[in-house]
């Protein structure tokens, strides 16, 4: 049996910590399992009543015996004071340049990659040594954020619905039930097959969407005419596309000062705007796809 609790057990850990370590002083939001009761060597299980969410450092404690039973599970008691309403924590990836691949469509070289009227959805900075630093708001439906990130580093309200943080600091997912919207982030080295499978991956699912969308307006057309227009089709090659796109991105990039940042979920406020894994679904059903911007000021500005 796999160590790691399922997807629910997971998430029900996280929320009776308040998405931060339990330990003392502590409030780390990048959680492991602890299985205690009975311990993992003895029983393999995920019955989340023996199982406490702790950072790296106290999962190790704890496995050394430094909590009894009875004060591990008073760490799962959800009505435990919180050091602080918010939950806080922080990217150490600083590169000379930063890829970004939101919603099907890559920025690199931008200072705003979304802006909403003179409202910044996302952007980036810059540290005293020229490294580029992410920042971005996830707003409530008063416009209040209740993910905020500034130059690396985020905070969350603890009252969202889950916050997940990976233990080695290189992702961030953010879910709200009550606003519908939702927020993941990740980061990884900008490795050239790396960036090309992303990019064929997109430039696929846009060439399946061009396909559907052109066979619905041709449904009640001539056969002839219909058949041709779908050959014609059948001429666009994604895998092309993916590799012009990548060359272009990588042009003038060295790996081993770039990074991959890859965001996606949904925002409410200022505006519904879908970050889907290949698309980006705007206002009144507008699409995009596959869209480059390269050292531009304003990637995408909605008005």
């Amino acid at each position: 049996m796999n160590r790691t609790p399922p997807d629910d057990v997971r998430r029900l850990l996280r929320q009776e910590v308040g998405f931060g370590c339990p330990a003392d002083d502590c409030d780390s939001p990048y959680l492991t399992w602890h299985h205690f009761d009975p311990q993992w060597s003895k029983r393999q299980q995920h019955d989340p009543a023996g199982i406490v969410a702790l950072c790296v450092q106290h999962h190790g404690e704890a496995d050394h015996g430094v909590w009894t039973p009875d004060q591990l599970r008073a760490f799962k008691d959800p009505s435990r004071n919180r050091a602080a309403e918010r939950v806080r924590g922080r990217f150490r990836w600083k590169r000379d340049r930063l890829i970004l691949l939101a919603g099907g469509n890559w920025w690199t070289g931008c200072s705003i990659l979304l802006r909403c009227g003179p409202i910044p959805i996302i952007w980036l900075s810059h540290d005293s040594d020229g490294y580029e630093l992410l920042n971005l708001d996830l707003f409530d439906e008063t416009g209040s954020a209740r993910l905020s990130l500034r130059d690396n580093d985020w905070v969350v309200d603890r009252d969202v619905e889950d916050l997940e943080c990976a233990p080695r600091k290189t992702a961030l997912s953010v879910r709200t039930a009550a606003l519908g919207a939702e927020l993941s982030i990740s980061f990884q080295r900008a490795e050239p097959q790396l960036v090309l499978e992303n990019a064929t991956r997109i430039a696929r699912a846009g060439r399946r969407e061009m396909q559907r969308g052109m066979e619905r307006q041709l449904a009640s057309a001539p056969p002839a005419f219909r058949a041709a227009v779908l050959e014609s089709l059948s001429a666009y090659s994604a895998e092309a596309r993916a590799e012009e796109s990548a060359r272009f991105l990588l042009d003038g990039i060295a790996v081993e000062d770039s990074a991959l940042c890859v965001i996606e979920g949904r925002l409410r406020w200022p505006v519904d705007i879908a970050l889907e894994p290949t698309r980006i679904v705007l206002p009144r059903q507008n699409v995009l796809s596959g869209g480059v911007a390269k050292n531009a000021k304003v990637g995408i500005q909605i008005n």
